[in-house]
């Protein structure tokens, strides 16, 4: 990854931080004191239609697709014995990518239905998404107004929308895009809702809200309508980052981290019944570099990245700097475990194969960074890729659409 992309991501990022600046000046008065344990509220969610979790699928055949150097997206068989490495190809027609100017990619994630790919741009303005059509290759914008700067937050439960949030840098909305029909819904999410993911049923909204650096955050819950809106945590010194519903939207995992104004700082790894009682303090975790908890398909693991240098005041504060490796919490015990064990090495990008047996990852060492999958059981590596400065990879199910 080169100095421009590194500078590009980090851009996203901060802009969390400068909307929370920015709110500090208008905000009356901080939030009451209030401890972790005491903090949870039950929301009461409106009955509706019966919904089944669905297993995963029992193979990962499919295609892993990751960004490569040259700003290309490509793609990778994955046969039933695992990747084909031999097979890699483009994963777009026509034109390709069109990357926009002063922009790199910052992110990519694939949908749950395995037809689509979000893929995030950093700018020297702004932020900006796109999706690549899989089924034909095509890439286009997510956005549903052009001169709004937008950033992907995650996929609602058919995998056919898209959860967006315009205008990072403020008083911001959170919208959901209907990529097949092009139809816009604003969800009904205060100012300062930096990040929202809908639950697995598709009846709730989980959102976080920051009003301003040093006034901690808040976890909420409401109906999709907007409805019975809950507070489920508030957290008075803590930043409340990456929620993450379970795939049976029984519990949450989310990152805590200090309110502070060091950019990359230790957090931890949480986690919290569906309703946010039981808040559990699981293992340290990497924070401020934007690296959510992510659930294993069967909702028995969170995979997260951890920091290995965390008393380095440069990592601190130079993003490039952080030594990491990937672990694995055990949802029901709480233990914890290292997936990988690389030195001197910035490990990141999770992605879960879709049977839940594998993880795929970036591991960037001198600069270079490329796609590796490690076998949840064993601990196994495999390096898919050479030298390519590939990143953000993303497994897609050839199964996907039958889930």
């Amino acid at each position: 990854m080169n100095d421009k992309t590194r500078l590009l991501m980090i851009i996203v990022l901060v802009s969390l931080w400068i909307m929370r600046l920015a709110a500090t000046f208008v905000q009356e008065k901080a939030f009451p004191e209030k401890q972790l344990s005491d903090a949870a509220m039950t929301p009461s969610v409106t009955p509706g239609p019966t919904w089944t979790w669905q297993r995963p699928p029992a193979t990962n055949e499919g295609a892993l697709l990751f960004a490569a150097a040259d700003t290309s997206i490509r793609q990778i068989l994955v046969e039933a014995t695992g990747p084909a490495t031999e097979t890699i190809m483009p994963a777009t027609t026509g034109g390709g990518l069109s990357v926009p100017p002063g922009c790199s990619i910052a992110g990519q994630a694939g949908s749950p239905n395995g037809r689509w790919v979000a893929i995030d741009f950093g700018c020297e303005y702004g932020s900006h998404t796109q999706v690549l059509d899989v089924d034909t290759g095509q890439i286009r914008s997510a956005e549903p107004d052009a001169g709004r700067d937008s950033i992907f937050l995650g996929w609602a439960p058919d995998g056919d929308s898209a959860v967006l949030r315009l205008d990072p840098i403020g008083a911001n909305e959170i919208v959901v895009v209907d990529l097949e029909d092009g139809s816009t819904e604003k969800l009904d999410t205060p100012p300062y809702t930096y990040n929202a993911a809908l639950s697995p049923d598709d009846r709730r909204v989980l959102y976080t809200v920051s009003r301003g650096l040093g006034l901690g955050g808040e976890l909420w819950m409401m109906n999709r309508d907007g409805s019975d809106k809950q507070l489920l945590l508030r957290e008075p010194h803590h930043v409340i980052a990456y929620p993450r519903l379970s795939p049976r939207g029984d519990a949450v995992a989310y990152i805590r981290m200090w309110d502070t104004n060091i950019p990359f700082t230790v957090g931890e790894l949480c986690l919290a019944d569906g309703d946010g009682r039981n808040q559990r303090v699981i293992a340290e975790a990497d924070a401020g570099h934007g690296y959510p908890p992510e659930w294993s398909p069967d909702g028995r693991w969170v995979a997260f990245v951890v920091r290995e240098n965390p008393r380095s005041v440069r990592a601190d504060n130079l993003w490039w700097e952080l030594e990491s490796n990937i672990y694995l919490a055990d949802v029901e015990t709480g233990d914890v475990r290292p997936l990988t064990r690389f030195e001197h090495t910035l490990t990141d990008g999770i992605v879960w194969s879709p049977n839940g047996r594998q993880l795929a990852f970036r591991a960037t060492v001198g600069g270079v960074s490329d796609i590796w999958v490690a076998d949840v059981e064993t601990g196994e590596l495999q390096q898919i890729t050479h030298g390519a400065g590939a990143a953000y990879p993303v497994w897609l199910s050839e199964k996907g659409a039958e889930r």
